[in-house]
């Protein structure tokens, strides 16, 4: 039960590698690429999605609180400067959006199980070559949670963050292009039979929009990435800076990649 000295946090992360940490208060766990390394105490991975994970309700536990944060959206990448003309510089890409999250705290019975799928953070976009626009960032995944036991069925969603916008190409009228728009990150709960009238103090919390480009400086600057809903997983990549001008030393330079998403989390506390 939440309170007691056995409480447990289970860290669900779509991460690349296999090992985990643990200590007497918290573990945390990484997508394993063998399932077998998977610590079978708490749960397993489920082979049929890499991002999928199990967890089975221990024997005594009647109520946990979880928390999911969606992926965060990628950034987008800064626009290229126009060669040959003095000023002709890219703006910088946008912020993108962070992911939702949601926290609820519910009654469980033993050996029912949560099926959790948590999702990826967006692509960046690419910067722009030589007088073009910066590429948007990609979308970014939801992370939700299946929740199966004795005549009850529920689904509940986090989403992601939407993609940050590239910036403008630099233009022959030395008028930079505007920074992309930062993305928005939102929440969506569907109910299975039983509605959710075992959940109770659901705390939704939408993510931060991303930042366009150009309001920290110059418009070649890139916008920062929005944060998420909760915690400290799935924000929004930072956008791409946009290209430096030509001068009479240089040519004019492309843009700047955006920067990718962070990856969404699920977050179990009993």
């Amino acid at each position: 039960m939440i309170g007691n000295k056995k409480t447990k946090i289970l860290f669900f992360w779509l991460l690349i590698t296999a090992s985990f940490t643990a200590s007497a208060k918290a573990i945390v766990f990484n997508i394993p690429t063998n399932p077998a390394d998977f610590d079978y105490e708490y749960g397993m991975r489920s082979t049929t999605r890499p991002s999928a994970h199990v967890f089975m309700v221990p024997e005594g536990v009647d109520q946990i609180k979880f928390t999911l944060i969606g992926g965060g959206a990628g950034g987008g990448g800064g626009g290229g400067a126009l060669d040959k003309v003095i000023k002709g510089r890219g703006a910088g890409g946008g912020g993108g959006g962070g992911g939702a999250g949601i926290t609820c705290t519910m009654k469980v019975t033993t050996e029912s199980y949560f099926m959790f799928y948590v999702g990826a953070g967006g692509s960046a976009g690419n910067g722009g070559a030589l007088g073009a626009n910066g590429e948007r960032g990609d979308f970014a995944e939801p992370t939700s949670y299946e929740y199966s036991g004795p005549g009850f069925f529920a689904h509940l969603n986090a989403n992601a963050g939407e993609p940050g916008q590239g910036g403008l190409g630099g233009s022959i009228t030395n008028t930079p292009g505007s920074g992309g728009s930062g993305g928005t990150g939102d929440i969506r709960a569907v109910a299975g039979s039983m509605a959710l009238s075992d959940v109770s103090a659901c705390s939704p919390a939408n993510g931060q929009n991303g930042k366009n480009g150009g309001l920290t400086g110059g418009p070649e600057t890139p916008g920062a990435g929005g944060p998420a809903g909760v915690a400290s997983c799935g924000r929004g990549g930072d956008g791409g800076l946009g290209g430096v001008i030509n001068t009479s030393s240089q040519s004019g330079r492309a843009g700047s990649a955006g920067k990718k998403g962070q990856d969404g989390c699920a977050i179990i506390e009993y």
